[in-house]
């Protein structure tokens, strides 16, 4: 059975199962180089890009399953890449392909707070819930004793757990303690390389080179990392203001896969990083201004954030293009 053959085959079983199941809810397939008008489909297609193809894109990259499960809310749903599917049915057949759609079904039920306190030591069971945030390590230290992050320079990335994210209450999260984390059986890199991608799915990186731009923007607006996107850093006394639709956390993006990769090709090579609070962060070439200026600006920027919390950094680092290191100057 070939590739196309085993994708429609799959949807006659699938339908057949969803008469006899009670797991088994509403389901739709997502195939290649699709695009939609409709919000939902967009966004799925969106996400999945990110999620599995590390671009942003409204055009899908593969073909996906979207499913959700029976007598659960809307938003929770199980998203399954048709390719990896087909080679599960290859090396183990219908048994094994069906056993991995039910798997995913029950991760993706909605968790009450009390259910994610009793399954948080289960990776699978947690892991489309874990975000990362930039915090102020200098001033955060003792804080984070007992909690999962990575330090850059004066800099700690932060492990979240989303607990709840609703309309009415908005984002509810909780710091992940370390200890938590070692239960999980997984590498740190691992861990955090999962969460980064579904902090970019929930908080896409933009580019703003001026007022009007991050003035209430439109989604669209500065999608600099967006598949086939034109975009030049803004020249003169303002510099381009990098932060995430919608901009809050933002400076995290610039972690994000490829983002510091682009920052290089916008900036013609090495450049110098300000970030400039948690929600964003600023560039400047190297053969643009001196690392004391960006300094200066820096500082003067930080005075201004009205809450101590906010300031994400009190130095000026150097991104090397040639080996991809980011480092902080001592000046």
């Amino acid at each position: 059975m070939n590739y196309n053959e085993f994708k429609a085959e799959f949807m006659k079983r699938l339908a057949e199962k969803a008469v006899q199941s009670d797991l088994i809810g509403t389901y739709q397939m997502f195939e290649d180089g699709m695009v939609s008008e409709n919000p939902q489909e967009c966004a799925f297609i969106r996400d999945t890009n990110i999620k599995y193809n590390k671009i942003e894109s409204d055009v899908l990259k593969g073909d996906f399953l979207r499913i959700n499960p029976a007598n659960a809310e809307e938003e929770n749903e199980a998203r399954m890449e048709f390719k990896y599917l087909y080679d599960s049915f290859e090396q183990n057949g219908w048994d094994f392909v069906w056993k991995i759609l039910e798997e995913n079904l029950r991760y993706a039920k909605s968790l009450s707070f009390r259910e994610i306190g009793d399954v948080i030591d289960q990776y699978e069971m947690v892991k489309d819930r874990l975000i990362l945030r930039p915090l102020n390590y200098t001033d955060n230290k003792y804080v984070l004793k007992k909690i999962a992050y990575r330090q850059v320079g004066d800099m700690a990335l932060v492990l979240y757990l989303v607990v709840a994210d609703t309309e009415e209450f908005g984002l509810n999260t909780t710091k992940v303690p370390r200890e938590v984390m070692e239960l999980w059986g997984k590498t740190e890199e691992e861990v955090f390389e999962n969460a980064l991608i579904n902090t970019n799915i929930r908080s896409v990186p933009r580019m703003y080179n001026s007022p009007a731009e991050s003035d209430h923007p439109k989604y669209q607006t500065g999608a600099y990392m967006s598949l086939g996107a034109k975009s030049r850093l803004a020249t003169g006394m303002n510099s381009s203001v990098f932060t995430t639709y919608p901009s809050l956390n933002g400076a995290i993006s610039f972690w994000y896969p490829g983002v510091k990769e682009k920052l290089a090709e916008l900036a013609g090579g090495d450049f110098y990083v300000a970030f400039t609070g948690i929600h964003d962060f600023h560039i400047h070439p190297v053969n643009s201004t001196t690392p004391k200026e960006v300094l200066d600006r820096l500082k003067q920027m930080n005075r201004y954030i009205n809450r101590k919390e906010e300031i994400l950094s009190r130095k000026v680092y150097r991104y090397r293009a040639e080996n991809g290191e980011l480092t902080p100057l001592d000046l």
